[in-house]
């Protein structure tokens, strides 16, 4: 049997520095996620910010609102209202006595 001869012969060292090449490739790529990752997380968390910040400007104009609410829903507002603007009187107080047993 001969030995099969190949038409490029093996250079000494070729596949480690294939080795080389191919971890600095994975190296490099490993290096740009990791970059990508930290400048995403970056962006998110400035997100998050801007988003807390309106969530708590939203929360304190519902502060307000409710306040505004709650001195329109007043008694004393609605009656001063019916009586300056709409010329009602308030009924006059009738005591009725309970019934005899």
């Amino acid at each position: 049997m001969s030995k099969r001869a190949y038409p490029y012969p093996l250079v000494k060292g070729t596949h480690r520095r294939s080795w080389i090449v191919l971890a600095l490739i994975g190296f490099a790529f490993f290096s740009f996620l990791k970059v990508w990752q930290t400048i995403r997380v970056d962006q998110l968390n400035r997100r998050n910010a801007q988003l807390n910040n309106e969530l708590q400007k939203l929360a304190d104009e519902n502060a307000l609102l409710q306040a505004r609410i709650e001195q329109l829903k007043s008694e004393e507002r609605i009656v001063t209202i019916a009586r300056e603007r709409l010329g009602l009187v308030s009924a006059p107080k009738i005591s009725i006595p309970p019934a005899p047993d």
